[in-house]
């Protein structure tokens, strides 16, 4: 059953009990699911934006919440998208002053039955507490999106894949980016940044675990670097404790915080899980390498 909840005047969020948790069904020996979030089951009027009930409680997934302006939060904007099934929530970061990078299942089709996105349908947002800065129109932090570019490999079943895929788009939005948030650096990552990484920084705006409701709030943590997966991917080790993405972190940054410069080397893709852990963000995260897609990105934001 789908029930409609009363939202921002007249938007309407819809949610369905599974919806946030998008599984498309057990490959091999693991289940896939990915990050884009809806809202799941809540009690207040507009449940999308109530803050973790444990505000101690750390997430991204064992992360910490980031402080407003400071760090990564210079250069990451959530993007919430109204699809036909609900307003949805991924994450983005700063590339250009009026282009973010994305993970392409945020706004593209999705195997048969979720069909892309016009870019009318995204609103990209500046704020760790994007959740109130869209819930109460704080407009000098929003940009409404104006075109959308999916990486040309990118196909409706992409992300349906438990391998590495060009699961990326870039949104180009109105206007530039508020006073204070600026464009990470991207342009000259080698290859020879992932030689012997161990641990990546990792934010988005996700749920903080699987049980907390997803407050659209920015969070950051630290990932455990498992293995380089087909010289285009990252794969995290999400148990035990470590950092880890969930739903909603879609398109969030990993990158390196050097003497406090942020260098981006990944774009949060998926997560598996076997079966048993029903999307519980537990098992490993799938990000994919900046540099494997490094000269797509050159040409479609020339250096101004």
């Amino acid at each position: 059953m789908i029930t409609p909840l009363k939202f921002a005047g007249q938007i309407k969020l819809w949610y369905t009990p599974d919806v946030n948790t998008i599984s498309f069904g057990h490959v091999g020996l693991f289940a896939l699911f990915l990050l884009t979030a809806c809202q799941p089951q809540q009690k207040e009027s507009n449940p999308f934006f109530k803050a973790p009930a444990n505000e101690s409680a750390k997430g991204i997934v064992n992360g910490t919440r980031v402080a407003d302006k400071k760090g990564i939060s210079q250069h990451i904007a959530a993007l919430l998208i109204q699809r036909e099934s609900g307003l949805e929530a991924c994450s983005s970061t700063l590339l250009s002053q009026n282009v973010v990078l994305t993970a392409g299942h945020c706004v593209g089709a999705v195997g048969n039955d979720k069909p892309a996105i016009a870019a009318s349908a995204i609103t990209v947002v500046f704020s760790n507490d994007a959740g109130a800065a869209f819930q109460n129109q704080e407009t000098s932090l929003l940009r409404k999106a104006t075109k959308v570019s999916l990486h040309p490999s990118y196909t409706s079943q992409c992300p349906l894949q438990v391998a590495p895929c060009a699961d990326l788009a870039i949104v180009e939005f109105e206007g530039a980016a508020p006073t204070g948030y600026l464009p990470i650096r991207w342009r000259d990552v080698q290859a020879s940044a992932y030689s012997n990484l161990q641990t990546l920084k990792i934010a988005g705006f996700g749920q903080t675990s699987f049980q907390e409701p997803l407050a659209v709030a920015l969070y950051e943590g630290d990932a455990h670097v498992l293995a380089l997966v087909e010289e285009s991917a990252i794969s995290i080790d999400q148990r035990f404790g470590a950092g880890g993405i969930c739903h909603g972190d879609s398109g969030g940054p990993g990158y390196l915080n050097t003497k406090g410069e942020m260098t981006l080397l990944s774009v949060h893709s998926k997560v598996l899980n076997s079966a048993r852990e029903n999307g519980q963000c537990k098992n490993r995260g799938l990000l994919l390498r900046l540099d494997a897609y490094l000269s797509w990105l050159q040409k479609l934001i020339p250096i101004h």
